[in-house]
């Protein structure tokens, strides 16, 4: 009973923070005096319920290192021009009839490359959806266009945050983990291109001209010079370099290309990096503003206090009666559905992939012993459904940003497809085992 107690306050704490619109790091701190509190109320000492929460933070830092990496990287494509020239080349490849497809492409595209579903919204999306908004698609479509897109990427990226935080607390590799998503999503990536070709092939829409060169060139160069921090990368991941150093390489090139090629002082470089780009025009602002160290500051801090969530929880044994209620479960579901089922019930209430991914983790771990499957498992669960929740901010910032409505969420098909083919495949495998 006091179990339920304890979840119940926490989750009333998160509710109150969404409906009011205060930031969820208050519910999440507000969590940690519950849970200590229910340490004590178990007879455990608040010295060691305290360094036992913070033994656990260790095994987020290396994620939270990347997500500062991951600011820096966005800050300094935009202001070396980086971002600005692959936005003014693909909006010149949209045509009326692939105009869906083609935005789920070039998100997902871009996804990859930045490893960041906000990023990816903010810069590509908003592009995309005003282009889509032109040519008289729907933003029902569009949104859902660029939200699943946005998630390609954020899913199976190897310098995605995401990647690296199922990595650390599953105890697995990386770039192995990279290979199997890509293995257990190209197919719902097919999938869904087809259905938003079909939908563009059978939708009415008006052929327009947009052309973002003029306003970007005021701004920078649009030099193929710009690429070079790409292609880095992109060299770096092929050659299975360690992520931060990938990033950080990546981002040296782009300081180098803002300073020599673009003519920025060091100083507005150094400023950028840690505060964001800003931008001088007030009609570019939505898509070029932001990035930064200190854009990701509310993600580590919800990262830093959801790890200190785990050291409770394995301290006070809170999520005992859980997991035997999981563990029965398994007994009449497949540990994928079992292991679907909870992601959904905790991003229900946590509202945040780092919660969604650490809980999942702790309560199905049993169910599913081997560590490799269960990052996959993970990935296929408790990366994508967070993106489904309306209130959870995985899925609530990307749709705020690029002015679609909640209900897109049901047009994001790789989001769900994706789940639901791994759900497939797992039950094939059960009935027919030489698969």
């Amino acid at each position: 009973m006091l179990e339920l107690l304890t979840l119940g306050a926490f989750a009333l704490a998160l509710v109150i923070c969404l409906s009011f619109n205060v930031t969820v790091v208050v519910a999440l701190l507000f969590g940690y005096v519950c849970f200590v509190v229910y340490g004590l109320l178990k007879k455990h000492t608040f010295s060691s319920l305290i360094i036992k929460s913070f033994s656990q933070v260790r095994t987020g830092f290396n994620v939270m290192l990347i997500l500062l990496c991951i600011g820096m990287l966005t800050a300094s494509w935009k202001i070396g021009g980086t971002i600005p020239y692959l936005v003014t080349c693909s909006v010149d490849i949209i045509t009326p009839a692939y105009c869906l497809a083609i935005t789920f492409a070039l998100n997902a595209a871009l996804s990859l490359l930045m490893g960041t579903a906000f990023g990816t919204a903010a810069t590509m999306g908003i592009m995309t959806m005003t282009v889509c908004s032109a040519m008289g698609i729907s933003p029902f479509l569009s949104g859902g266009a660029i939200l699943a897109g946005a998630y390609v990427g954020d899913r199976n990226s190897p310098v995605s945050s995401s990647a690296s935080l199922v990595s650390a607390v599953t105890g697995t590799n990386l770039y192995k983990n990279v290979r199997l998503m890509l293995l257990s999503s190209w197919i719902p990536f097919v999938f869904s291109l087809v259905i938003y070709l079909l939908i563009g092939f059978y939708s009415e829409t008006k052929d327009v001209q947009i052309s973002l060169k003029d306003e970007f060139s005021k701004e920078f160069l649009l030099s193929a010079w710009s690429l070079l921090p790409a292609l880095v990368l992109l060299l770096l991941i092929f050659l299975k370099a360690n992520i931060k150093l990938a990033i950080l390489t990546s981002v040296l090139f782009s300081v180098l290309l803002a300073y020599f090629l673009e003519g920025r002082e060091f100083s507005e470089i150094l400023n950028c990096l840690i505060f964001g780009y800003k931008t001088n025009q007030a009609e570019l602002a939505h898509m070029l503003d932001g990035g930064g160290i200190i854009s990701m500051a509310t993600v580590v801090v919800i990262i830093f206090i959801s790890c200190t969530y785990a050291g409770l929880f394995e301290e006070t044994g809170l999520l005992v009666v859980i997991k035997q209620s999981i563990k029965k479960l398994s007994n009449k579901l497949s540990p994928f559905t079992v292991v679907i089922l909870t992601s959904v019930s905790v991003a229900l209430i946590a509202c945040n992939q780092v919660l969604t991914v650490m809980l999942t983790k702790q309560a199905c771990e049993e169910i599913v012993p081997d560590k490799q499957k269960l990052a996959i498992d993970l990935e296929n669960s408790a990366i994508l459904v967070p993106a489904l929740i309306p209130w959870s901010i995985a899925g609530a910032v990307p749709i705020a940003t690029v002015g679609a409505p909640a209900s897109c969420v049901l047009a994001a098909f790789f989001i769900y497809l994706t789940p639901l083919w791994s759900l497939a495949t797992e039950k094939l495998k059960t009935k027919y085992w030489w698969l």
